[in-house]
């Protein structure tokens, strides 16, 4: 069966940069016509960096639509220009967050987190060879950077301490791959 939909018309509702609420009418595969809302997002990073002691770099932060903290992967937004340098982008948000830089990353993938409510694109990357430096938080950014070991991160995975779908799916995608 043929599940095609077909975008008929599209209206910003709100917009509010970097992203932008979009109404799309469309074209049902049995020809009838339904309204699809969603957000637009630029895309983002997120990076799994893994210490010559075998420990994770992870952040811990306040994410205010959940209303709790959250224990996660370095990770940051594509800001303009980045689209083509992704690993660029990712260099700078692992800096910007941990302190950490890298002389090596690899791209693991890229995941749609919540393809339903938002076009948003995340690519993952896996980081070795590190160094630490100092962390350089945006004004509003208050993240405590921390180590864990593989088998912490199983752990945390396996009890829901970590929910966070870029987090599981970097560990994952590097465990596929053999890195972790």
């Amino acid at each position: 069966m043929d599940i095609t939909e077909t975008t008929l018309d599209s209206q910003q509702l709100l917009s509010f940069p970097p992203y932008a609420l979009v109404r799309d009418t469309v074209r049902l595969p049995d020809g009838r016509a339904a309204q699809r809302t969603y957000m637009k997002h630029p895309g983002g990073v997120a990076v799994l960096a893994l210490g010559d002691d075998g420990r994770i770099s992870f952040v811990r932060q306040v994410r205010h639509p959940i209303g709790q903290e959250t224990l996660e992967l370095p990770a940051g937004k594509l800001e303009s220009g980045d689209a083509g340098a992704k690993s660029v982008a990712a260099r700078r948000e692992l800096l910007e967050e941990t302190g950490l830089s890298c002389d090596r990353i690899v791209e693991l993938g890229s995941i749609h987190p919540s393809p339903a409510i938002v076009d948003e694109v995340i690519t993952l990357f896996f980081a070795t060879r590190l160094h630490s430096g100092h962390q350089d938080l945006d004004d509003d950014e208050f993240i405590n950077a921390q180590w864990l070991s593989v088998a912490q991160v199983r752990e945390k995975i396996r009890t829901g301490e970590i929910t966070d779908a870029k987090t599981i799916c970097a560990f994952a995608m590097a465990a596929i791959d053999g890195y972790i």
